[in-house]
């Protein structure tokens, strides 16, 4: 897989990522709030929001547990099936809209917080539009995130999970975690 940086489905004019290893603490935070708190079993992602050296919020992309993904069941393409997200799996918010909610809901200035997030290379409109309206001044990815988080490795993921199905085995949340190794 390339190295090069990719070009992003969504970029507001003016903004860009900056990227950190998994070594940085804020981006150990965004990782534990995916494996503990996310809803998807498809594309597992957590957020955190710092401030001056604190954690002012987390979050992950939320929903109803469905460790047999609707979206790859169905064979749906990247930024289609979206809906299956809301009505099986009720969804109610990307990782990135969750931590600046948590923040908010406890009283917290985020305003030229930095936002972490892992599990994903790209944020898509709607949280980049929520990211500057709270006036967030960086968003970090993790380092080579476009060729760690893709496609091709959760469909190498949900080909076993397949495969389990087949047999009556139910996966368990962390066996679809993505594969830091």
């Amino acid at each position: 897989m390339s190295k090069a940086i990719p070009i992003y489905p969504y970029l507001p004019k003016g903004k860009t990522f900056s990227f950190v290893s998994l070594e940085n603490i804020w981006m150990q935070k965004a990782q534990e709030a995916a494996q503990s708190d996310s809803g998807c079993s498809w594309w597992q992602t957590g957020a955190a929001i710092v401030k001056d050296g604190k954690l002012l919020g987390k979050g992950a992309n939320t929903g109803q547990w469905q460790p047999f993904c609707p979206r790859y069941e169905q064979g749906c393409k990247t930024g289609e099936g979206y809906e299956l997200c809301k009505n099986i799996c009720k969804q109610t918010g990307h990782a990135e809209i969750t931590a600046i909610q948590d923040a908010i809901k406890n009283n917290q200035n985020i305003k030229h917080a930095d936002l972490y997030l892992f599990g994903h290379w790209w944020c898509c409109e709607n949280c980049w539009n929520a990211i500057i309206a709270q006036q967030i001044r960086e968003v970090y990815l993790l380092k080579n995130a476009h060729t760690i988080f893709t496609r091709e490795n959760r469909t190498l993921v949900m080909k076993k999970v397949a495969a389990d199905k087949k047999h009556n085995r139910i996966p368990k949340k962390e066996d679809l975690f993505w594969n830091m190794s």
